[in-house]
């Protein structure tokens, strides 16, 4: 009776799993894509009648909103930044603002968000989202993680924005391949933020600092071209990160503040 009833058991696992496996496909197969604006002429009002995993592909031309995003979604233009841009309606609200887990924002020219803290790209208590091929300038903040993780960042141009990236409570993200450049204030900026890695960024011309870290630790800072910023890189009550095969010069190069 024992063996029956362990055997019953691991029959109901199994039947669970293939169910919740079976939920999953489901999901994905009907799964729509959305164009704007054939089928919804604002971006935001695509993003109320989608349905998580859906995908948004927005056409060539000026959108001026500011979006929520808050259900897993993809949402991308057709021909890229330079054809396709989201402008601030409202300069004290960020243009994209990111409450899920699981949304992917590609290819877009973001700005005029100017408002004190209002950025271009707000990702909110949401992990798992990717960034990628955005043109973010004209913002307070370019593109702006709070409370977010394993997110990525990548192949971005951010500038001309008050501060061109910043992460607060923010952990295990990845910013790859990006050109942080004359911004008016920090390049990058990680407060109260561990485990990122940043590599391989272009990260120039920006007044004060290139890269701040900020009671920030065990961070990856590798094959960066940091260039003409007041300073390359400064470490304030930060420890444990790791600077490796960097190419810095600027006024001052690396200056650390002990904790």
């Amino acid at each position: 009776m024992l063996e029956q009833k362990h055997w019953g058991d691991r029959m109901n696992t199994r039947i669970f799993v293939i169910f919740l496996a079976l939920l999953g496909f489901c999901s994905l197969a009907s799964a729509k894509t959305i164009y704007v604006p054939d089928d919804y002429a604002k971006i935001q009002w695509a993003v109320d009648n989608a349905t998580a995993w859906d995908t948004i592909i927005v056409r060539d031309g000026t959108y001026i909103e500011n979006i929520l995003v808050n259900k897993s979604l993809t949402i991308m233009s057709e021909n890229g930044s330079a054809n396709c841009i989201v402008q601030a309606n409202n300069s004290n609200d960020h243009v994209f603002n990111i409450t899920a887990d699981n949304v992917t924002i590609k290819g877009f020219t973001v700005k005029n968000a100017t408002g004190t803290e209002k950025a271009g790209i707000y990702i909110y208590n949401s992990n798992n989202c990717t960034i990628e091929n955005v043109n973010a300038s004209n913002n307070y903040l370019g593109i702006y993680l709070f409370n977010s993780n394993n997110n990525t960042i990548a192949n971005n141009t951010v500038s001309n924005n008050n501060e061109g990236m910043r992460l607060k409570s923010s952990s295990n993200n990845s910013i790859i391949n990006n050109t942080v450049i004359t911004n008016n204030w920090n390049g990058i900026y990680f407060k109260d933020s561990d485990n990122n890695t940043i590599e391989n960024n272009t990260i120039s011309s920006n007044t004060n600092h290139g890269i701040r870290f900020d009671s920030s630790n065990n961070n990856t800072i590798i094959n960066n071209t940091i260039l003409s910023n007041d300073y390359g890189i400064i470490l304030e009550f930060s420890d444990y990160n790791k600077i490796i095969n960097n190419t810095i010069l600027s006024l001052t190069t690396i200056m650390e503040h002990p904790s």
